[in-house]
């Protein structure tokens, strides 16, 4: 080998020891999985929470949840001040390492900032780079107490968050779904939770924060606009094409007989049509189950008992359905993107009336309702005694 060559492979070696000069090692981070915005104190501003994680607490044997505050292994932060990016550097002054907004997993607004509009976290989610698209999106309506809450199984509250949307009991609406809707101008729902005191049962005298969901807030032009309670907001992420393994309780004979019922497949779809000028929207839902557990009092067969059920279940989910999308009507939020089934079916029809969707959808829509349910197996079917 020649000298020439040999100096050549030193140097690049040398080169390749050198490592990356803008690079920045993980214990300079700190990662914000979770981001709570909700109105300041002050008109005109907006306070900001972030959740992190303690690195340092992360795995020294502590339950989840902690008993102490120094035991928690997440810290949450707040700042006020007129706009996301100046709060968020607000925390940025007082930390010691750099925060990173690419593990957002969730992002939580609060009724108040809803009502206002959340135009300013939608304006900061599109140039942020940084944020995932894929950021589960909810709100509650004390959002101090929803950061706060106390993970029981896990050991953060953004985990439990995050798995309220993504195990789809829900709606599972990412930052990525509110933009689309919003900026083709319809509608889109989030998850509405709420939060109570509850005793912990270790310690009775000290009250945990406990979160859970009430039902789907509505939304449209970036303002919440109405809400749904829990049997409606079921019913309308069905229809939505986001619910998973829903479960049913009906009863029937006087409500002397009894059944359990879980979805093992929940489908949806829509249909649009013009009849005499006006829009008419068909829905489909569609779900096949297993009873895990019936009583009936008549012991009828499988054949008639498989009717009787269906026949509950079509009552009781298509009215729930049909109240929902009522009340999405009320509130003229388009969250299902009927229009856009009806721009793309009959263009010219969308060209001369689009821009009147809002309040065509509410006043001259007509929506229908057809449910197809199968019952797969019977469950233990339990005696009068």
């Amino acid at each position: 080998m020649t000298k020439w060559l040999r100096c050549s492979l030193i140097l690049s070696l040398l080169v390749s020891c050198t490592g990356c000069w803008s690079k920045i090692e993980l214990d300079e981070w700190v990662f914000v999985y979770g981001i709570f915005i909700d109105v300041g104190d002050q008109p005109g501003t907006l306070k900001v929470s972030i959740s992190t994680p303690l690195p340092n607490h992360l795995n020294n044997g502590q339950q989840s949840g902690g008993n102490t505050p120094s035991d928690k292994p997440y810290a949450l932060t707040s700042k006020t001040a007129d706009t996301i990016p100046d709060a968020l550097q607000k925390i940025q002054e007082d930390m010691t390492r750099r925060l990173n907004l690419s593990e957002i997993r969730v992002i939580v607004i609060g009724k108040k900032f809803a009502s206002l509009g959340i135009t300013d976290l939608l304006e900061w989610i599109k140039r942020e780079s940084s944020v995932s698209m894929g950021a589960f999106m909810l709100i509650a309506d004390n959002i101090s107490d929803i950061a706060q809450l106390t993970p029981v199984y896990e050991q953060a509250p953004t985990q439990v968050l995050t798995s309220f949307a993504s195990e789809r009991h829900m709606m599972n609406t990412t930052a990525k779904d509110c933009l689309i809707s919003n900026a083709a101008g319809f509608g889109f729902p989030l998850t509405y939770l709420y939060s109570e005191p509850i005793p912990s049962e270790e310690q009775p005298e000290k009250m945990l924060h406990w979160a859970g969901i009430r039902g789907a807030a509505l939304f449209n032009k970036e303002k919440m606009k109405g809400s749904l309670k829990i049997e409606e907001g079921t019913a309308l992420a069905w229809a939505y094409g986001r619910l998973q393994n829903p479960i049913y309780s009906i009863v029937w004979d006087g409500e002397k007989s009894r059944a359990s019922v879980l979805f093992t497949q929940a489908t949806s779809g829509y249909e649009a049509k013009l009849e005499d000028g006006r829009p008419v929207f068909t829905i489909h839902i569609r779900g096949r189950a297993s009873v895990s557990k019936v009583r009936d009092i008549k012991n009828r067969d499988s054949v008639h008992l498989s009717a009787v059920l269906i026949e509950r279940l079509n009552e009781r989910i298509g009215s729930e359905v049909e109240r929902a999308l009522r009340a999405t009507q009320l509130a003229s939020t388009d969250v299902l993107r009927l229009g856009e089934l009806l721009e793309w079916k009959y263009p010219s029809y969308w060209q001369a009336n689009g821009e009147d969707w809002e309040k065509i959808y509410k006043e001259g829509t007509t929506i229908k309702i057809i449910t197809d349910f199968k019952i797969n197996d019977f469950g233990k079917q339990t005696q009068d005694s």
